[in-house]
C-alpha cells in the first residue's frame, strides 16, 4: 500500500497548502475563465447589434448559409466529376441545385428573407386552423394556442418587414442570454481555486 503524497506548501505566509498540479489547475481555470470572459463579451456584443438592427441579422444570417451552401454545392460537383464521369448521379444534380440556392442567397437575401416570413405565415395559418378543427375545439389550450397561430400568421402575412424583425430578434436572444451565460460562468471560473 502506497502512501499518499503531501502537497507542497507553496504560500508559507498564509499557510495555504497547495501543491504543483493543482497551481497549474488554478491557472487554467484563470486562463479559461479570461477567454471565456472575452468570448462572452463579444457574443453579448454580437447579440446586441443583431438585436439593434435585425433585417441586417436576417440578410448575413442566409447570405452566410449562402456560401456554405454554394461551397458544398461546388464540392459535390467536384466530387462527382472525380467519382461519376457522366454526371448523371444524384450528386450531380445536388450540386448543381446546392451550387444555384447558394448563389441566389448571395445575391438575393433580402428577397429570400421575405419569402421565408411569407411561408412561416401560410405555415402559422395552416397549423392554427388545423389546431382549432382538431384538437382545439375540445380544450381550451388548444383552441388559444391555434388562435394565436393564426393570429401570428395573418401579421406575418401583412407585414412582413416586421416578420422579418421578429425573426431577427429570435436569432440575437440566443446570442444575448449565451454571452450573458459565458460571462456569468468566466466569473465562477475566476473564483475556483484548488
Amino acid at each position: 500500500m502506497t502512501e499518499p503524497i503531501e502537497p507542497e506548501i507553496v504560500n508559507e505566509r498564509e499557510g495555504k497548502a497547495s501543491c504543483g498540479s493543482c497551481a497549474a489547475a488554478n491557472r487554467f481555470f484563470r486562463n479559461s475563465g479570461k477567454l471565456l470572459l472575452l468570448r462572452g463579451i463579444l457574443v453579448l456584443l454580437a447579440g446586441l447589434l443583431m438585436f439593434y438592427n435585425p433585417q441586417a441579422t436576417i440578410i448575413y444570417t442566409i447570405m452566410f448559409f449562402g456560401v456554405y451552401i454554394l461551397c458544398e454545392g461546388i464540392f459535390s460537383l467536384i466530387r462527382t466529376s472525380r467519382e461519376m464521369p457522366d454526371g448523371t448521379q444524384p450528386f450531380g444534380c445536388t450540386g448543381i441545385f446546392l451550387t444555384v440556392l447558394g448563389a441566389v442567397m448571395i445575391a438575393a437575401p433580402w428577397k429570400l428573407s421575405e419569402m421565408a416570413v411569407l411561408f412561416l405565415g401560410i405555415w402559422l395559418l395552416i397549423s392554427g386552423f388545423g389546431t382549432i378543427a382538431g384538437a382545439g375545439m375540445r380544450t381550451a389550450g388548444g383552441t388559444i394556442s391555434g388562435a394565436l397561430s393564426i393570429l401570428c400568421g395573418i401579421f406575418f402575412l401583412a407585414a412582413p418587414w416586421i416578420g422579418i424583425a421578429t425573426l431577427g430578434w429570435m436569432i440575437a436572444i440566443p446570442f444575448l442570454l449565451s454571452g450573458i451565460a459565458m460571462i456569468y460562468g468566466a466569473l465562477v471560473l475566476s473564483r475556483v481555486k484548488f
